[in-house]
């Protein structure tokens, strides 16, 4: 498994390949990406990635770029958000996620999973094999909330006001 700076190198040597060129925010997503082993969402680059250094349309037709690539692979999760991640040549992953909360944790790929991706290869002439496993329940820190917060589908008394709301002189904003 590759290291921050390996991962970074190495997308970066693809976009050369490639003949993409390095804009700030281009080489500022692709090493937020490279510090994150887990699936990112639009919403979390935004975020924290690039931080108001751009539009929320320019970070999306960038990773849609770098998917288009090959230097990044897009994972579907329930609820029809994208996340996004790194796509390592022949890096599996495994990822744990919450179904309340969408929180994702990295889980470590076991040697027989590695040994799967070997045998496949072999025997079907496939290289760079990698594959991605998802796992969903709901985390600790979820589990401690009443059911009707941590529940996805229940729907809240107003749908159109978010949870977190600021009350100044009776007014909830």
């Amino acid at each position: 498994m590759k290291n921050n700076q390996q991962r970074m190198v190495w997308a970066l040597e693809v976009c050369e390949r490639s003949r993409m060129r390095p804009t700030p925010i281009r080489q500022k997503i692709l090493e937020f990406l490279a510090d994150r082993r887990v699936p990112t969402s639009l919403e979390v680059v935004m975020r924290e990635g690039v931080q108001g250094k751009c539009s929320e349309t320019t970070a999306y037709r960038t990773l849609m770029l770098l998917k288009e690539l090959q230097i990044i692979r897009q994972v579907s999760f329930p609820k029809k958000t994208s996340y996004f991640v790194l796509n390592i040549p022949g890096e599996s992953s495994h990822f744990l996620v919450c179904q309340s909360c969408r929180e994702v944790t990295e889980l470590p790929v076991s040697e027989s999973a590695r040994e799967l991706d070997r045998e496949i290869s072999a025997s079907r002439g496939y290289s760079q094999i990698y594959h991605d496993l998802e796992f969903f329940g709901i985390c600790p820190a979820c589990q401690k909330q009443p059911a009707r917060a941590r529940c996805p589908n229940a729907p809240l008394s107003n749908p159109l006001v978010s949870k977190t709301q600021t009350v100044t002189n009776g007014v909830k904003y």
